[in-house]
C-alpha cells in the first residue's frame, strides 16, 4: 500500500512541474521566437518526465499566439505549443533566458 501511495504522490509531483512555462507574457514569448528565430540549435529536452537525453528539433516554423484565456501567449514551434522549461536554445534553457521561473530543470544541456 504503500508503494502505491509513493507513486500516486510521485506522479502527482511531477505533473505539477508539467506546463511550467507554457503560458508566459507577450514580452517573454516575443523574446523566446527572436532567440528560437537566432538559434544555431533548438532541442526539447524534459528530465522531469523521465528523458535522459535532449531531442533536436528541426524548426520549420515559429510563431507567437495570444491564449485562448486571460493576457497569456504561447510560443509555438513546427504548429505545437511549446513549453519553455522544456525547449533548449544553443544548449541553454528558454524558460530562464526569458525570465519565466522554472523548478527541476537544467540551466544547460551542453
Amino acid at each position: 500500500m504503500k508503494k502505491i501511495i509513493f507513486c500516486i504522490a510521485l506522479l502527482t509531483i511531477s505533473s505539477a512541474f508539467a506546463d511550467q512555462c507554457q503560458l508566459v507574457t507577450k514580452n517573454q514569448a516575443k523574446k523566446a521566437l527572436n532567440l528560437v528565430l537566432e538559434s544555431n540549435k533548438v532541442e526539447g529536452f524534459c528530465e522531469l518526465c523521465g528523458e535522459e537525453l535532449p531531442k533536436l528539433l528541426v524548426v520549420n516554423k515559429v510563431s507567437v499566439e495570444r491564449a485562448g484565456f486571460g493576457d497569456f501567449w504561447e510560443l509555438k514551434i513546427n504548429d505545437k505549443i511549446s513549453d519553455l522549461a522544456y525547449t533548449y536554445v544553443n544548449g541553454h534553457n528558454l524558460a530562464e533566458i526569458v525570465g519565466c521561473e522554472v523548478m527541476g530543470v537544467s540551466s544547460s544541456i551542453k
